[in-house]
């Protein structure tokens, strides 16, 4: 909805790789994939530093 609206805002889409999946515990899972709250901060810092 924000490219159909002009807006230029900064857009980091985040998501698993493709790989096999693991099984565990909800935290384990999402440390696993790198989608808890520190991998993407991780993901957000890195991504503001490219430009």
């Amino acid at each position: 909805m924000l490219a159909e609206t002009g807006s230029t805002v900064p857009l980091k889409r985040i998501g698993v790789n493709e790989r096999f999946g693991q099984v565990g515990t909800p935290d384990f899972l999402q440390k696993e994939y790198g989608l808890d709250a520190a991998s993407i901060k991780q993901q957000i810092v890195e991504g503001k530093d490219r430009g």
